[in-house]
């Protein structure tokens, strides 16, 4: 009988400094609000080994190299799309989530002026997705806190990372050990 795990923490980055959220606040030219800002300095993205994905909804947290680059992307594909009326991107949405650490094709943002986390698409859809950081991260820690009473995928450790929901990998999947 497999044992439960402990939250693991190897697939994770060390949190970032002051001096690297300022560098990024100032390559973006905006403001990251606190929320975003003390998430970062906890963890500043999850390490790119194989599956390895941590936040709420298999979702990457991000290194702050990607945040800039996603926001970059975004904000030109927002300028390209505005003559024709299409809202892809606003300016104080900063990305902290995406599909895996190496495809940033969609993702989760907060938008800083409301603090609203969007989900965004490479095709240009942005829906909302949480109220807030706060809501996302408490649905996270209620889900790791009671994996039974977890909406949609069940949280699992595998390879030192935490997935959520059964691995589609066979052999990530033969390591993979629910959360209970």
């Amino acid at each position: 009988m497999r044992s439960t795990p402990r939250l693991p923490s190897a697939s994770l980055k060390a949190g970032a400094s002051e001096n690297e959220i300022a560098a990024l606040e100032d390559t973006m030219g905006v403001h990251v609000s606190d929320g975003v800002k003390a998430l970062w300095r906890m963890r500043a993205g999850t390490d790119s080994m194989a599956s390895a994905v941590f936040m709420l909804g298999n979702w990457a947290l991000v290194g702050l190299d990607s945040v800039a680059a996603v926001y970059r992307e975004r904000m030109l594909f927002q300028r390209q799309n505005e003559a024709q009326g299409y809202m892809t991107w606003k300016t104080p949405w900063i990305p902290f989530c995406s599909y895996t650490v190496t495809d940033t094709s969609y993702g989760l943002c907060v938008d800083g002026e409301s603090g609203t986390v969007w989900g965004w698409e490479e095709t240009a859809v942005v829906t909302p997705r949480f109220d807030s950081l706060t809501d996302y991260l408490e649905e996270m820690a209620d889900a790791l806190e009671a994996p039974g009473l977890a909406v949609g995928p069940m949280p699992g450790v595998a390879r030192g990372a935490l997935l959520w929901g059964e691995p589609s990998d066979p052999a990530v999947k033969e390591e993979w050990v629910p959360l209970a």
